[in-house]
């Protein structure tokens, strides 16, 4: 099931190639936007007009309980998400990114191998993560 959910997220991904720029609002406080025009996508926090960067581009998928948050992203470098990444299930990184006071702050935690995760997951009660709303 996982692999058919990561397969679709792809597909959406690969589908948005060519957009120059584009935002995505997942919920009230989070949105995805592309980086630089390219066709990678960034989890930012809204705030005052602007988007804080959580995790850089190539997020996959996202879920948010509360004040937790989860991402899960391709291999990310300044050069774009690593060569082959898309073929290779095993090198996604997951992120847990918790909200900080009543502010604008987050602390992003990762990024975590699947096993490690899913540690986190059991240990903090984590939403599970899923495919953003493309």
């Amino acid at each position: 099931m996982r692999a058919c959910a990561t397969a679709a997220v792809l597909a959406a991904v690969i589908g948005l190639a060519g957009c120059d720029h584009y935002e995505r609002p997942l919920d009230s406080e989070y949105q995805l936007q592309s980086i630089d025009g390219r066709d990678d996508f960034a989890l930012c926090a809204k705030r005052d007009g602007g988007c804080d960067v959580l995790v850089e581009g190539a997020v996959l998928a996202w879920a948010r309980e509360g004040d937790l948050s989860v991402a899960i992203r391709l291999p990310y470098d300044l050069r774009g998400p690593t060569p082959g990444a898309y073929d290779r299930p095993q090198m996604l990184e997951y992120y847990v990114i918790k909200r900080t006071g009543t502010g604008h702050g987050h602390d992003v935690l990762g990024p975590y191998t699947e096993a490690q995760f899913r540690e986190e997951a059991k240990r903090l009660s984590l939403p599970e993560p899923l495919a953003p709303p493309f």
